[in-house]
């Protein structure tokens, strides 16, 4: 029987543990609870997660939605099936790799079209950059963030992905990946660099894959990937200093739910069979 274990391993817990990078550092850990039902099932090591510049990636992790041990049991049957169907696939294509690539993801409902699934709706590919124009002003000799810029880099990053769901089931912490594209100058490090600095910045901030299962309110798996890159470029002469900013993105989403015929050829031992394991994957 196909387990969650067996598809994500230690990624199982959800993709709700890569939230609020601000905390984290090369020792970071945190304790998740063990609650099948609210998507956490053991403590993650988030070192796994996290480089030493608190880059946020990672293989394929889940997000559960409102599914549970119970919500699933009142299912569709053609549901219930696709969940078993592609959770036996990436579990195969797990024996072969560590991880579970985006490519793998990809390729294991590419195979299934167009017999068994389908596209919910028109899938997204797209790219966009938050760029604040360059400016001068009296430096702030610790190099803190603009609240002005954060709260621009926020709003921006909403109108990006726009899809409440993407962002409810990744709770990504926008506002510390704010921060740093908000950084308002070169930090004053030596007696040199009182009278002139230059510093440019780019941080990899989060490259994370998410298979979003279906429940009653989206009756369809979603596969979506997110990758942030900022950059800032401050430089100081004497008293004045020139600030410029920004962040880049990609955001890649697919919606897939079963066709009508997908599992006619299934004997009726069959259905009942995989309806059983559906359910059993979250008891």
């Amino acid at each position: 029987m196909v387990t969650l274990d067996s598809v994500f391993g230690s990624h199982r817990s959800g993709v709700h543990h890569l939230i609020s990078l601000q905390t984290y550092d090369a020792n970071s850990k945190a304790n998740v609870n063990v609650n099948a039902e609210q998507s956490f099932l053991r403590s993650a090591n988030l070192n796994d997660h996290t480089g030493e510049q608190g880059y946020l990636h990672g293989e394929l992790a889940p997000a559960y939605g409102t599914l549970t041990s119970e919500t699933i049991k009142a299912m569709d049957d053609h549901l219930k099936l696709m969940i078993v169907d592609v959770m036996h696939a990436l579990a195969e294509r797990r024996k072969d790799n560590a991880n579970l690539s985006w490519d793998d993801v990809l390729s294991v409902f590419a195979e299934r079209q167009p017999q068994t699934l389908e596209h919910y709706d028109t899938p997204i590919d797209r790219t966009d950059s938050f760029t604040k124009p360059a400016k001068l002003n009296f430096f702030k000799v610790d190099g803190s963030p603009d609240p002005t810029v954060v709260r621009e880099v926020e709003s921006w990053f909403t109108r990006f992905i726009s899809d409440t769901d993407v962002l409810q089931s990744t709770q990504i912490d926008i506002q510390f990946m704010a921060s740093i594209v908000a950084q308002t100058g070169a930090t004053i490090k030596d007696i040199e660099s009182l009278f002139y600095g230059k510093e440019y910045h780019e941080e990899n901030l989060v490259d994370i894959v998410v298979l979003r299962f279906p429940d009653f309110e989206h009756p369809y798996f979603k596969t979506f990937r997110i990758k942030l890159c900022a950059w800032s470029l401050s430089e100081r002469i004497l008293f004045v200093q020139k600030d410029q900013s920004g962040i880049k993105g990609e955001y890649t989403a697919s919606t897939y739910r079963p066709t009508k015929t997908a599992y006619d050829s299934m004997t009726e031992q069959m259905r009942e069979d995989a309806i059983q394991e559906a359910e059993d994957i979250f008891s």
